[in-house]
């Protein structure tokens, strides 16, 4: 990155999908984007994704939703970063959101001090894989989990939450009577200081 938003320059390279996207070494300042179907997004070691801190209300920085299929996300080494400074009111601008989207894997990746969580996933997201992660210094959760089916998280950390209710390291909580929980499992997954 230069010191200015990079966000265009990433949503081109992905653009349309069905690409592997390398996002080399150093600091890229990126504000809120969506990953698109069939997209391989490798974010090198020491990469690191810093929001510009502009995000609305509600808004999450990396987004994968639904009707998105087949991503996964590389980033052992590197992290997803905003600073709490800029978000002292609302709860949902999370660090990354699957909701609703199959087929999603998210490896190594460190998302820290977001409005919001530093993972969500909701929405009935279906086959979803979660391993290697951390969340450090979230306002609200580490890990959100309000709707999905057949997710696995593993090896991941969860710590130092706290900022807005209920300010833990994974909640697991359907939002309304339509929302799945089915066959989700937690594997040698930390939580502290929340």
């Amino acid at each position: 990155g230069d010191g200015i938003a990079d966000t265009p320059a990433l949503i081109a390279a992905m653009s349309g999908g069905g690409r592997t996207v390398v996002v080399p070494p150093g600091e890229w300042l990126v504000s809120t984007f969506a990953v698109p179907s069939n997209t391989v997004l490798q974010l090198s070691s020491g990469t690191v994704l810093r929001d510009t801190g502009q995000l609305q209300l509600g808004v999450a920085l990396i987004n994968v939703r639904s009707p998105t299929v087949n991503v996964r996300i590389l980033g052992t080494g590197a992290s997803v970063l905003a600073n709490r400074a800029h978000y002292t009111t609302g709860e949902h601008r999370h660090g990354l959101i699957v909701f609703g989207a199959r087929n999603v894997e998210v490896v190594g990746l460190e998302s820290n001090s977001h409005g919001g969580d530093g993972f969500y996933v909701g929405g009935n997201a279906r086959d979803v894989k979660i391993t290697g992660c951390r969340a450090n210094n979230n306002r609200r959760q580490g890990l959100s989990i309000t709707g999905a089916a057949n997710l696995y998280v593993q090896g991941c950390t969860f710590a130092f939450t706290d900022g807005t209710a209920p300010r833990l390291g994974v909640d697991v909580e359907p939002n309304g009577n339509v929302d799945l929980l089915q066959n989700i499992r937690l594997d040698s997954v930390t939580t502290r200081s929340n």
